[in-house]
Order: structure tokens, then C-alpha cells, then sequence
């Protein structure tokens, strides 16, 4: 159903990658990218601010970014009200001294779909988990559905993040 267009692992904190894919529908044209990351946990909230300044730096400087919005996956080791956090949210803030930067905006699915009452913790009684999806003008995706899954199979200390997204973005 989907074209690969770009894929590719951008390496950072000396022991991580962030993988991409830029996909383009078979059928319809329309075309995403998709990012995932696992910085680093126990390390300083401004190595995640780096980090954040970092990935939304690569999606903005895709030769795919104005027609291909962007999902980002990803357990980010910090909480939904660290400044990295705020940081892909609101765009700029200011922390540790200094001016941060992202490029391109997201909104977390889990928090579109559930509200900001809804308990997020994803394992560790917070939410370091996240399914973002880009925010733009005309918006590129819809959020059908999110959810948390703390009865899930497996061997992972964390709760799996799911949610259900539209692409509603018209590519020419």
C-alpha cells in the first residue's frame, strides 16, 4: 500500500538513533513521514532539549517536509510537562539560560483523544511514552482514537501507547 520515498537512521547521544521513513500511498498519492526515538534516560533535561532541536531540525530540512506531515513515535524518557516536551508542543521556550528551537510543532494523540484529565501513565506513573502527530494550519491529521494499554502481553516495563490517526493531508 505504501512506496518507501526515504528512509534512513539519523545517530545521536553517542549510542541512539532516530529511524525515519518518508511513505507515499500507493493509491491516493498522499505521503507522511514517520520518525521514531529513544534518547537516553538519566541524563540531563538538556541533552532532550539537543535532541528535540535535533529531530524537528531533520524533519523541517526533508526535501519531503511541505507535502509529508509528520508522526513521531517514541519513548522520549521525559515527562509530558518537562520543557523538551514543551518544546515540540509550543515551538520555543526558554530553559537552562538559553533559547530552544523546534521547527515543527506536534500534539500527543493520547492527549487529543482523552483529554488532559485522562491518566497517562505509560509504566512508570507518568507519561514518557508518546504517539505525536505534526500540527499544522490546515491540519494533517485527524485522532480518531487513543489509548494506553497497561494489560498488554509481553516483557516490557512499559504500556504500550496506541492510537488510531487519519492523514488528511491532499499532496498535489
Amino acid at each position: 500500500r505504501w512506496k518507501v520515498l526515504d528512509d534512513g537512521v539519523v545517530t545521536y547521544d553517542g549510542s541512539r538513533g532516530m529511524s525515519y521513513a518518508t511513505l507515499e500511498h500507493l493509491n491516493t498519492g498522499e505521503r507522511m513521514s514517520v520518525y521514531g526515538m529513544h534518547p537516553l534516560s538519566a541524563v540531563s533535561e538538556e541533552v532532550h532539549l539537543r535532541n528535540i532541536e535535533m529531530a524537528t531540525e531533520h524533519m523541517a530540512a526533508s526535501p519531503y517536509a511541505s507535502e509529508a506531515p509528520v508522526v513521531l513515535l517514541g519513548d522520549m524518557n521525559a515527562n509530558e510537562y518537562s520543557e523538551s516536551m514543551r518544546l515540540i508542543r509550543d515551538g520555543s521556550i526558554n530553559a537552562f539560560g538559553q533559547d530552544w528551537n523546534a521547527p515543527i510543532t506536534f500534539e500527543d494523540s493520547f492527549r487529543v483523544a482523552n483529554g488532559d484529565a485522562a491518566d497517562g501513565n505509560t509504566g512508570f506513573g507518568v507519561k514518557i511514552d508518546y504517539v505525536f502527530v505534526e500540527e499544522r494550519d490546515d491540519a494533517p491529521f485527524r485522532v480518531e482514537d487513543a489509548s494506553i494499554r497497561s494489560d498488554a502481553p509481553g516483557g516490557s516495563d512499559h504500556f504500550p501507547v496506541m492510537a488510531e490517526v487519519v492523514l488528511l493531508f491532499d499532496t498535489p
